[in-house]
């Protein structure tokens, strides 16, 4: 069934609906996350990098001109997005690999974002610090 059909409203779009915010904002979940991820507190990790940082990216892909999405859904962002025509695809696999693959997930995130956007260096050095500071723990802890 259409909402729209039955009179719904679409979502009015805000001040905080810009590449900007999104973009910012996904870096800073990953930054959030991975923190979580080093206090061994996965689950508030995996929820940071896997679903808050890849909504706001999702939101990027929305507003994208060259994203050509199959009758998008107003209402949810994840509805059909496996068909949309991305220009450099969407590695969703990668980027919501699950539970016990937070830092792999926020490389990928990362990566994306590095490449699709242009990011504050300042921000993408401290998350690389971090995946390598996780990198180096979860070594040790495997040594």
């Amino acid at each position: 069934m259409d909402p729209l059909a039955l009179g719904a409203a679409l979502p009015a779009a805000t001040a905080m609906d810009t590449v900007d915010f999104h973009l910012n904002e996904a870096l800073t979940n990953l930054y959030v996350g991975l923190h979580r991820e080093l206090r061994g507190e996965h689950l508030a990790a995996m929820r940071f990098i896997q679903v808050y940082a890849v909504d706001r990216v999702l939101a990027l892909v929305r507003l994208d001109p060259a994203t050509e999405l199959d009758h998008p859904d107003p209402f949810e962002a994840t509805r059909r997005i496996e068909n949309a025509s991305l220009p450099g695809g969407l590695p969703l696999h990668q980027m919501i690999p699950g539970y016990t693959d937070n830092l792999n997930a926020a490389r990928a995130v990362l990566a994306w974002l590095t490449t699709h956007h242009h990011t504050d260096p300042a921000i993408v050095a401290a998350i690389r610090e971090l995946t390598t500071t996780l990198e180096t723990q979860s070594q040790t802890d495997n040594a």
